[in-house]
């Protein structure tokens, strides 16, 4: 397995950390502001294109692709695509899917995801919108993708399985969760 992880340093990126924590034969590119385009791109598209399992590309972004954390350009963008390999990948940005469907960049993806009190506010989440519940409650959801992945259950079957478990008393937690999308072949 390898992560991509575009770490803004931010306790939104932090709670990321969940997905992989405690995975072995996992091979960690952690981006932090003081990496150029350049020579990001370098990194990422030798261990992209050296990966045939499960790729995680995850920190910031936008409908253009997953930002460099210095927010000086895209650590992974359309430009990279034809460099994949892995059967697997599971892109966690915000609008993510947005890339995924302007690229066809098949995958599990994630729509807008809730990760700090701005977003919350902006979405209306009026009600446990502070940062701790936030972190709380995505920590809980990476923590579960984590098991998904330690119990080698199938990338299509991951948006049935957050939506079954999800806390439907927890606004945010089921918001994020019905945002992750799986595109297999077409992208309508």
């Amino acid at each position: 397995m390898t992560v991509i992880f575009s770490n803004a340093g931010d306790e939104d990126c932090e709670m990321l950390r969940k997905l992989w924590e405690g995975l072995d034969n996992l091979n960690l590119i952690e981006l932090d502001q003081y990496y150029s385009i350049k020579n990001a791109k370098k990194i990422i598209r030798d261990a992209i294109s050296q990966e045939e399992d499960f790729l995680i590309l995850c920190g910031h972004g936008s409908p253009g692709g997953l930002f460099l954390p210095s927010l000086l350009g895209y650590a992974f963008d359309k430009t990279d695509i034809p460099y994949v390999k892995a059967k697997n990948i599971l892109c966690i940005w915000c609008n993510a899917n947005k890339f995924c469907e302007n690229y066809k960049f098949y995958c599990l993806t994630s729509s807008m995801y809730i990760s700090n009190t701005s977003e919350a506010i902006y979405y209306n989440f009026n009600e446990n919108n502070n940062q701790e519940f936030i972190n709380e409650t995505n920590s809980n959801t990476f923590q579960t993708m984590n098991n998904y992945i330690k119990n080698n259950i199938p990338l299509q079957e991951w948006t049935n399985l957050l939506i079954e478990n999800v806390d439907k008393t927890n606004a945010i937690d089921t918001f994020n969760r019905k945002g992750m999308i799986y595109y297999k072949e077409i992208i309508t």
